[in-house]
């Protein structure tokens, strides 16, 4: 199954990442999928607020950031994760066992270990906007 390009086009993702360069980088491999509606988040303590105000279909989460880590912030918006609000898809350098297990247990559709290629990014990102799978990657 694969997502057609006026979807891409219509999604809204949320990128949620304390390193403004990653940001950057995400926000690109985005656009060259066709993804435009992007918002980012670089201060953890800003996401119920932007969730609020943008409404994403997806939120590319990081886990490990100053002040609520990605685990602490998942768990904040358990209530909007478990009523399929949006979907959210795990961009971590920390993907260990226990990590991994814990993401997964929180709703996380998915996980991208840092560093990843483009490809793999984009064969991810369209699975979590195809799928209402809970886990699209291990």
């Amino acid at each position: 199954m694969t997502v057609k390009m006026e979807k891409l086009e219509k999604t809204r993702v949320l990128i949620v990442d304390d390193d403004k360069e990653y940001v950057d980088l995400l926000s690109r491999f985005l656009g060259k999928i066709g993804i435009t509606h992007i918002r980012s988040v670089t201060d953890s303590r800003d996401v119920l607020r932007a969730v609020q105000e943008e409404k994403p279909d997806l939120v590319l989460l990081d886990v490990r950031m100053p002040y609520p880590d990605g685990l602490s912030l998942m768990d904040d918006l358990s209530d909007y994760i478990e009523g399929g609000f949006f979907k959210v898809l795990v961009v971590t350098g920390e993907a260990n066992d226990n990590v991994r297990r814990r993401v997964l247990s929180l709703g996380a559709l998915g996980i991208l270990t840092k560093p990843f290629g483009l490809q793999e990014f984009h064969d991810v990102v369209r699975k979590a906007l195809s799928f209402p799978s809970k886990v699209i990657s291990q």
